[in-house]
């Protein structure tokens, strides 16, 4: 079953944007012509832009460190393929994980998830083992029983040659290492252990694409490679597609048993399962576990949406949704990305609706407890989310961010900006106050007390659960002192 263009076409320009929001080429916008992207990537990187789109890749992924390969280039020597992206894409992140390492920054960044470094008791785990052969599997896969992970190409971190080292042991007939998968009552399977693994053998079983289709499927190892040369072992498969196998090669690659374990566990016991095989060159982080643990609820498809992680403006639910979704994406810039929009929803969430924790727990407390709510609750939650940010960006001179100008986002502080907001709009409608007593209050007050107080502090649960409290007490206190009237009215 093949995506629509269209679907392929989001998907492409979704990765696009995603490279435009870590690099702030293009005024921080994707271009409409993709050659235009490209020279705006060979001039971020300090070369001077080459005539066509595939040059200008093939000098970008070579200044960032990676090697060219032959399956950047679609079949019009023209185009680059969305693999180029991806080698683009995953350049980026690894060294902006390395620099925040070298940094020593994820020990105080606000982003990260405290006081959950540890593994929780499982309890009683269900297994079933089976044995399938790749046809099966891939048949799964291309039918939409097994699912690898929504937007699943911004997690696929293997490259080529990774990928074409899998094949060349699978088409020796050496066993490929187990994979494990998690069943939902409706059936569908959703891959814990092993995606990459499986992306790469689908991909590889691809058909040949359409006019339009972006390129996914690759070839085996050239006749260079040892193993592959002449008179080796490997050689009439060398250079070819999987289409083009020899037949023996093909047969025996279709019918290789692939281990699969199957769980039948709760969504909470899911959670700690896939943080302990969270394994792969870019390790998940808190919120690509939730995406990939909850994918399947009503709640996660609420918040994927309302977050823009899809990147297509037609899957907004309305217009105010997907300003609401920009605007967010806009302030947040390149911390939006890694599913960073759907992680500062799940906080803000957790935040409102839980009373203790740390931000892991309280984010995955209120996911597990509201992950099948039903559509009128889910509208509840949209609602307070829309308008808790609306306000929040009327009420303060820097929302969601440091208070200074060219201030970066702060998680913290703008999830105790978005829960006092959501408070205060509470206050507002019961009549304890108005929104001028409000904003006046906040547009004095707020910036000394961010800076004196919460961004001096030690950043961890208890702290943050004192100073949401602490912020929205000061706020109570001053709208009953200025407007008695209005409660008595």
């Amino acid at each position: 079953m093949k995506m629509p263009i269209e679907d392929q076409s989001n998907m492409r320009s979704a990765l696009m944007a995603e490279i435009v929001d870590i690099t702030g080429i293009c005024n921080s916008s994707v271009p409409d012509r993709e050659i235009e992207f490209w020279s705006e990537m060979a001039i971020w990187k300090g070369l001077s832009p080459g005539q066509s789109a595939v040059d200008n890749a093939r000098r970008v992924i070579e200044a960032l460190g990676e090697s060219w390969d032959e399956d950047f280039t679609e079949d019009d020597g023209q185009t680059p393929t969305f693999g180029a992206l991806e080698a683009v894409h995953q350049a980026l992140r690894q060294s902006r994980s390395r620099g925040a390492d070298n940094a020593e920054e994820s020990a105080s960044d606000p982003d990260e998830e405290d006081d959950d470094s540890g593994f929780e008791a499982l309890g009683a785990v269900s297994v079933n083992d089976g044995a399938w052969n790749v046809c099966t599997v891939m048949d799964f896969i291309k039918t939409g029983r097994i699912v690898l992970n929504p937007e699943w190409q911004r997690s696929f971190v293997w490259k080529p040659k990774k990928q074409r080292a899998l094949i060349e042991s699978m088409l020796y007939g050496l066993p490929v290492p187990s994979f494990l998968l998690y069943k939902d009552a409706a059936g569908k399977l959703f891959v814990i252990d092993g995606r990459q693994r499986l992306e790469t053998i689908s991909r590889f079983t691809s058909p040949r694409e359409a006019r339009g289709e972006r390129r996914i499927r690759f070839k085996t190892f050239s006749a260079r490679q040892d193993g592959w040369k002449p008179g080796e072992h490997l050689n009439s498969a060398a250079n070819k597609f999987y289409e083009d196998l020899p037949d023996n090669l093909k047969t025996a690659f279709d019918t290789q048993t692939l281990r699969v374990a199957i769980l039948d566990v709760n969504l909470d016991q899911l959670y700690q399962i896939f943080k302990r095989y969270n394994t792969g060159a870019v390790a998940l982080n808190a919120a690509e576990l939730r995406n990939a643990v909850y994918q399947s609820t009503p709640l996660h498809e609420f918040m994927f949406r309302l977050a823009g992680e899809h990147r297509d403006p037609k899957k907004y639910k309305d217009d105010e949704e997907k300003r609401v979704a920009e605007d967010l994406r806009q302030l947040m810039r390149n911390k939006a990305l890694r599913y960073g929009a759907y992680d500062f929803l799940g906080r803000f969430f957790a935040f409102k609706h839980e009373s203790t924790g740390s931000v892991a727990k309280a984010t995955n407390s209120f996911m597990h407890r509201e992950a099948n709510s039903t559509s009128a609750r889910l509208e509840t939650f949209r609602k307070e989310f829309m308008a808790a940010f609306d306000a929040t960006v009327r009420w303060y001179d820097y929302p969601l961010s440091e208070p200074h100008d060219g201030g970066q986002f702060h998680a913290w502080l703008a999830t105790i900006q978005m829960v006092a907001s959501d408070h205060c709009l509470s206050l507002i409608a019961d009549r304890v106050t108005d929104e001028a007593t409000i904003g006046a209050f906040i547009s004095t007050n707020w910036n000394t007390f961010a800076s004196n107080q919460v961004l001096l502090a030690k950043q961890n649960s208890t702290n943050f659960w004192k100073f949401q409290k602490m912020w929205i007490d000061q706020i109570e206190v001053h709208a009953q002192s200025v407007n008695p009237s209005l409660t008595a009215g």
